[in-house]
Order: structure tokens, then sequence, then C-alpha cells
């Protein structure tokens, strides 16, 4: 019975071991929640000129304030919402020492409101700007079926290029990521879409 009971003590020790070494080695950076905390937390502009955008009150499904951008299908044009403001990377490059884009994730809460089928773009930005021929453009898309809040966690290496075709013979540098886009994407998807977003982040692992 006694050896049975410090085996049972040196199993949960093991776990709580590997547990508290996977926490230890998980470095989170906030960039938003849209209730004031992170690195940039009003810092988002939105482009476009269909349907309503913004800041809104969280419900009881959400903690706090969240982001929504909605897309009402009768138009050609949707919305992205960048940060902006920024004038270095977002993770501070000393933290990334030794890292890959394998060991970096962009995690957020992701719901698509009242319109499944929504098309939803994550675009990672390797300068301050939009505007420069010498930034690369990143993108990872997925459709959204069921619309209920979840946590989302997608490792930068699968990120493919976008806009720019010649980005695909760019590798992510981790050490510039300076700016995170969102956006519907109104190519496809349903006649309706709608993207709410909250507690945005890179983690490094």
């Amino acid at each position: 019975m006694h050896l049975k009971n410090t085996t049972t003590t040196l199993f949960l020790l093991t776990l709580f071991s590997a547990w508290f070494t996977y926490a230890q080695t998980e470095k989170v950076y906030p960039i938003t929640n849209f209730d004031g905390d992170g690195i940039l937390p009003n810092a988002w502009q939105s482009y476009g000129d269909v349907g309503s955008h913004g800041v809104k009150k969280g419900t009881s499904e959400s903690d706090g304030k969240y982001f929504e951008l909605v897309w009402s299908g009768d138009t050609s044009e949707g919305y992205i919402v960048s940060q902006s403001d920024i004038t270095s990377h977002i993770i501070p490059k000393k933290k990334l020492k030794g890292k890959t884009v394998n060991d970096v994730f962009l995690r957020m809460d992701v719901n698509c409101g009242d319109a499944p089928g929504t098309i939803m773009n994550l675009i990672l930005v390797d300068g301050p700007n939009d505007c420069c021929e010498d930034e690369v453009n990143w993108l990872y898309s997925f459709k959204k079926n069921t619309c209920d809040w979840e946590t989302i966690e997608i490792n930068l290496g699968d990120f493919g290029y976008a806009y720019n075709p010649s980005n695909q013979d760019k590798d992510i540098d981790i050490t510039k990521i300076a700016r995170v886009k969102v956006s519907t994407d109104i190519s496809g998807g349903a006649s309706k879409q709608t993207f709410q977003f909250d507690n945005v982040a890179l983690v490094v692992k």
C-alpha cells in the first residue's frame, strides 16, 4: 500500500513538473483586449466603407469589449482592421533569440456573430506601414461555420504570402513583425459576414 502511494505521488509530481516546465516556456505578449490592456490597446484603424465596425460592449459570452466587423453583402468592398502607429516589432528581439516562426503563435478569441460561413483573414505585416515595397504581408485564412466564441492559436509557420506573389520567396522575419491585420474575405463565404475578435496576442513557446 505504501509503495502504491509512493508511485502515485511520484507520478503526480512528474505530471506537475511537466506542466510547470511547459508553463514556464510559454511567454504571452498581449496586443489588445479592447479593454485598455496590451501593447496597442486602442491603436486600430478601419479601412472600407460598408457595414458596421468598431469596439462593441461584451456580452455574457465574451469578457469585456471586443471588435466587430460586418459586411452586409451589398457592395464589393469589405473591412480591414489594422494596428497602427507601430514603430518597432511587437516582440522584443532579445526574446526571439534562437527562435523560428515555428516557435511563435498568433492567439485570439473569435466569433462570427450570427453569420456562419464567414471567412476570416489574419495578416501579419513585417513593418509599421502598408505603403512600402520593402514590407511583406503574410496571410492565414479560415472559415468560421459555428458561431460560438473560441480561442484559436495559429503557428506563424502556417501563414502564406499575401497580396504580392513575390512574397512567397521571402521568409517571415519574426524579429520584424510589427502589425496584425484582420478582415472578412468578401470574395467567398457567406452572403453576409461578421467577424468578432478579442484578446489578440503573440505567444512564444
